[in-house]
């Protein structure tokens, strides 16, 4: 498949490299990262109501085996059509692509230069008095993107009177290949589980959308997981995770009940438990 994806500000684009950098990503993490993307796809796999505008605009032969599709990824949706401001957005973009990879082919400096380090892009810069755009190497400073993680003290209270055990967890949250709709909007469905290291079983599970938005979904997890370990009845030795994102959001509710958090590459439970649950909610479905 071929394609060109613009990532929606500095911000958007430091969750890339933070993903193409990870030990423990996986597909569906592309699909928390805002931009939009347009693809070249096989007739059979395209929106069908894009092809059917599509070949209403262009008869081009060119486009037999392959066509384009475009999609607008907002983190927790499902990716749909683009509005008109990022449609505006897109032709941009696909201008400037055209003019850097045409000059680029030839001279891969261009993007690269000898010399700069890997935080200094090649920046296109319109003069708008005169319509001209011009070339600009800048150094980006990424922004941290911070999150207000809640919980009830009085959860972290109770989580402490219950009696420590040896029983080791795992925990995990994961966007699920399941759509949701609500209120005219086409949501992935997200799975917090919590699992039994040793035994494997299920100990307890919530599904859950990103409504309003991912970020706030995002936020309630370190008081779903108080709550998962409430429901247990006692306090276990140590919790797993693989996701650096997770292992922040639990880091302090954990200290504070004296849980040990340890990450790890793999979660051996965790994959197979979720497994379980897509083959079976694939078979349901």
């Amino acid at each position: 498949m071929k394609s060109l994806a613009a990532y929606e500000g500095a911000g958007a684009l430091a969750d890339f490299w933070s993903m193409e950098n990870s030990e423990t990503a996986d597909g569906s993490d592309l699909l928390s990262i805002p931009h939009i993307i347009l693809s070249f796809e096989n007739e059979k796999d395209i929106d069908a109501g894009q092809l059917k505008r599509f070949r209403k605009l262009s008869n081009d032969p060119v486009f037999n085996d392959l066509f384009p599709e475009i999609r607008h990824v907002i983190p927790g949706r499902y990716p749909g059509e683009p509005d008109e401001t990022m449609l505006n957005v897109l032709i941009i973009v696909l201008e400037q692509a055209v003019d850097v990879v045409s000059r680029a082919s030839d001279d891969q400096d261009l993007i690269f230069p000898e010399g700069n380090d890997e935080e200094t892009y090649l920046v296109r810069r319109k003069d708008t008095e005169h319509s001209i755009w011009s070339d600009h190497y800048l150094k980006i400073d990424f922004p941290y993107t911070h999150f207000q993680f809640t919980w009830n003290h009085d959860d972290i209270a109770e989580v402490n009177a219950l009696p420590v055990t040896h029983a080791v967890m795992q925990a995990h949250c994961q966007l699920l290949p399941m759509q949701v709709k609500e209120k005219d909007i086409t949501y992935f469905s997200f799975l917090l589980i919590l699992v039994n290291k040793k035994s494997e079983i299920i100990e307890n599970a919530e599904y859950f959308i990103a409504d309003p938005d991912f970020h706030s979904m995002l936020e309630k997890v370190p008081a779903k997981y108080l709550n998962f370990i409430k429901s247990l009845g006692f306090r276990p030795r140590a919790i797993e995770v693989k996701n650096q994102l997770i292992y922040e959001m639990l880091s302090e509710p954990m200290r504070l009940c004296g849980i040990k958090l340890n990450k790890y590459k793999d979660l051996p439970a965790v994959t197979e438990a979720i497994n379980g649950i897509i083959d079976y909610s694939q078979k349901q479905g």
